[in-house]
């Protein structure tokens, strides 16, 4: 798109023709000699060079909303690390008590103190504290290895652990007044509104359309050794 812009300010290539004349009965050969240029690609430069500006400033908006795609994903996947390494502790707090409780159920169900049914009741608590500190693990580990792909260190060995959470500190700014500025500054919106700048001017230039074939020129004759 950079290219293009620059190429729509530069001046349309001239064309130069000579022609020889040879007379029928002899003697010297006139000459001929023009220099034209298309009037068309004259007339149309300022509005071309609007329209490969409007469309080089879309692909920057592009490039800006791909950007923020994934700074946002950056932040969501930190976010998600955050919330699984913040919920082990406790998953292993509960994996814990419920083995020394079940320990405790073990020794009273020896002692004819309690019945089976609440000694598979926790046996079956404990399964499931295990199964969920194990899907904890895996999707730990899932988040670290995209995070650290988004970062640009996919061969990390994942041992490194991220900032606690932080309450963020209370922002003022409404909803509505988040939607405005997104209306006026985000990238995607800017870049259709540049992609309808260009169509626009495309659409004044295809009024034009008669002007296609018209060229503008000088041209000269040499003969008898003047011009």
């Amino acid at each position: 798109a950079q290219a293009e812009a620059w190429q729509e300010r530069l001046l349309p290539n001239p064309v130069i023709s000579v022609v020889f004349r040879f007379p029928e009965g002899g003697g010297q050969p006139s000459v001929e000699a023009g220099l034209a240029a298309e009037l068309l690609s004259l007339l149309r430069q300022s509005t071309r060079v609007k329209t490969a500006d409007a469309r080089l400033r879309a692909v920057a908006q592009e490039a800006v909303s791909a950007v923020l795609d994934v700074v946002a994903e950056v932040q969501e996947t930190y976010a998600e690390v955050q919330a699984l390494e913040a919920s082990l502790p406790f998953l292993r707090q509960r994996r814990e008590l419920v083995g020394r409780v079940l320990e405790l159920e073990r020794a009273r169900f020896e002692g004819g103190e309690t019945s089976r049914l609440d000694l598979v009741t926790l046996q079956a608590q404990q399964v499931e504290i295990e199964a969920e500190v194990d899907d904890v693990l895996l999707n730990l580990k899932r988040a670290k290895q995209t995070l650290a792909t988004l970062l640009g260190d996919p061969r990390s060995d994942l041992r490194w652990s991220v900032s606690y959470w932080e309450i963020p500190p209370y922002n003022s700014v409404t909803e509505t007044e988040w939607l405005t500025a997104a209306l006026q500054h985000r990238p995607e919106i800017q870049q259709r509104v540049f992609e309808l700048e260009a169509l626009g001017v495309e659409a004044e230039l295809a009024r034009a359309w008669f002007l296609d074939e018209i060229e503008v020129g000088v041209e000269g004759e040499h003969e008898e050794s003047a011009w």
